[in-house]
């Protein structure tokens, strides 16, 4: 657990020990119930202990913390019942006081050089570790780090490394899922946090370097740090919906490849043999000397035919599309949580010509 240093003891510590006197750090005070710790205690904060409890989300050690309402040593759904309760006002005041948190390390995201679905074994791949001390960024030169990697599928490898650098780099050997936690730690007051990656490394990436391919998952790490990019203006390219399904789908008997979010500019007969699997003469290569294709598939329903998408955009290199979504009635027998949209759809190979990257608005 993140380690918590009461005001009183910060105190006691700042006097006795010189090198602390020089830092003019204010504890900072937390509401329990405040798990997104932005100064409120809402109805999302229920949500995300009820998405722990359901281990839909990761959180920090002190989020952990915050959201031990009842005081009962345990994260659990008395928890957010509490929360609903004081939202709702029911009841007026939680069980617990704020608390007092000095240096406390958040780490923010752990970025990778290389998106996981594009990673081979052979080469060297860098994890960035993106951490604050919440004080100003010139005192962040206190945080230390540390990395340790495991294999899942390989037991046997291990690696770990201590380091004022926030960036380690690390060559695969073997193909395989790898476990990797990120530690920072504060270097004067005695608080750390850490995160953990599952990663995975294949033989070898098959696509081509010319094969424009993006999956959702690879730029969560991004949107951490930074919101979704807006819609670029004057940018819509034309575009007509060829194909449009949303369905249930058995993942082990899926017909493409078995990726999360996934998206596409497939230019080629052969790129569209190697996703799909499969042959389509409508897509042949009279057809893609003028056309080229933009694919998607989601594992959240879509709207059907020309509802399917909301926009497609090139800007510069590149590509953004926005998909209409919607979680379907489960009283017609389509769960909210399992759906597979697949779409097609078809642009000027003018159009896309130029793109290197996919985006999501």
């Amino acid at each position: 657990m993140k380690k918590l240093i009461s005001l009183l003891l910060v105190i006691a510590v700042m006097l006795s020990t010189s090198v602390l006197s020089a830092f003019a750090i204010s504890p900072i005070l937390y509401d329990y119930g405040d798990v997104n710790k932005n100064g409120a205690v809402e109805v999302v904060d229920a949500t995300l202990i009820q998405q722990h409890l359901a281990k839909l989300t990761y959180l920090t050690d002190l989020q952990f913390q915050l959201c031990d309402v009842n005081d009962d040593g345990e994260v659990n759904i008395f928890d957010a019942s509490f929360v609903q309760q004081y939202v709702a006002k029911i009841i007026t005041e939680l069980p617990r006081d704020p608390i007092s948190v000095l240096s406390v390390v958040d780490i923010k995201a752990v970025t990778r050089s290389i998106p996981d679905s594009k990673a081979v074994v052979g080469e060297e791949i860098s994890f960035t570790v993106h951490a604050d001390l919440n004080f100003k960024e010139d005192e962040n030169s206190n945080l230390a780090y540390a990395f340790e990697l495991k294999g899942i599928t390989h037991p046997k490898i291990q690696y770990t490394e201590k380091s004022d650098s926030n960036v380690f780099s690390y060559t695969f050997p073997e193909a395989g899922t790898y476990r990797i936690v990120a530690k920072a730690y504060d270097k004067v007051y005695d608080g750390y946090d850490e995160s953990y990656i599952v990663y995975e490394v294949a033989e070898s990436y098959p696509y081509d370097s010319d094969f424009v391919y993006v999956e959702y998952e690879d730029k969560i790490s991004e949107y951490a740090l930074n919101s979704k990019p807006t819609k670029p203006e004057n940018s819509d390219i034309d575009y007509s919906m060829l194909h449009s399904q949303s369905t249930i789908y058995n993942i082990s008997t899926m017909t493409y490849a078995d990726c999360y979010d996934f998206a596409c500019v497939i230019d080629t007969k052969e790129q569209y043999d190697v996703i799909f699997k499969f042959d389509n003469d409508a897509y042949d290569d009279k057809f893609f000397e003028e056309n080229s294709l933009v694919a998607i598939v989601s594992y959240t329903s879509c709207h059907e035919a020309k509802g399917a998408l909301d926009c497609v955009c090139v800007e510069n290199d590149t590509l953004y599309i926005d998909v209409n979504e919607y979680l379907p009635d489960p009283e017609l027998g389509v769960s909210p949580t399992e759906p597979c949209c697949i779409l097609i759809a078809k642009v000027s190979k003018s159009d896309v010509e130029s793109v290197t990257d996919i985006d999501w608005l």
